[in-house]
């Protein structure tokens, strides 16, 4: 059964620990494989695959932290297309 879950956000003393073994790394691993996995890795406007992950990578202000969102409707839109 597909869930609904499409946005997270962690705060900032969560996010300290950039550890690729952490528990944590893996949890925003797994959410971004299952976005993917059903599509919502993409823009809605340009079916673009850009940045609609989790952050990864070990940029501390960025770890952990979903791009592309948007809070008032929570459909997801890259960078070119973001809707203001």
């Amino acid at each position: 059964e597909e869930g609904a879950l499409k946005h997270l956000h962690f705060p900032r003393h969560w996010r300290l620990n950039e550890s690729t073994g952490s528990d944590f790394h893996q949890l925003l691993d797994r959410f971004n494989q299952m976005l993917c996995v059903r599509g919502l890795n993409r823009c809605l406007k340009c079916n673009g695959e850009r940045e609609l992950t989790v952050e990864l990578g070990f940029s501390l202000d960025d770890y952990g932290i979903q791009f592309g969102t948007c809070y008032a409707c929570s459909k997801h839109y890259c960078e070119d297309c973001s809707v203001i």
